[in-house]
């Protein structure tokens, strides 16, 4: 974060992610689960629900491990938070379509 001259602040450079309230009323997801989410959500431009970043790009921005991003992303398929399509290999990045599932009242 730079402090401009009048001492206000400047979000250049930073990476931030707006994420739907569903996120945090969804009881099913686990906190893996969640920061994984979060981070996909941080990869979208213009407001487009398709993001590509590689497992790797993923790992690094939630600080966990490549096997637990790729545990993470089946489940929140299982659970209706994204679709993926591809396999994510070392030279190929999975496509992930971001969405909310309906969430049933009480849940």
């Amino acid at each position: 974060m730079t402090v401009g001259s009048r001492g206000e602040r400047s979000a250049v450079g930073e990476i931030f992610s707006m994420v739907p309230l569903e996120v945090w009323a969804d009881k099913r997801l686990t906190l893996k689960q969640i920061r994984v989410l979060g981070v996909l959500f941080s990869f979208q431009n213009d407001g487009s629900r398709v993001v590509c970043p590689s497992r790797a790009q993923i790992a690094e921005r939630c600080g966990m491990s490549v096997c637990h991003v790729s545990t993470a992303t089946t489940g929140l398929e299982q659970l209706g938070w994204l679709r993926k399509e591809g396999n994510g290999g070392r030279c190929e990045s999975a496509t992930y379509t971001l969405m909310a599932p309906h969430l049933a009242e009480g849940d």
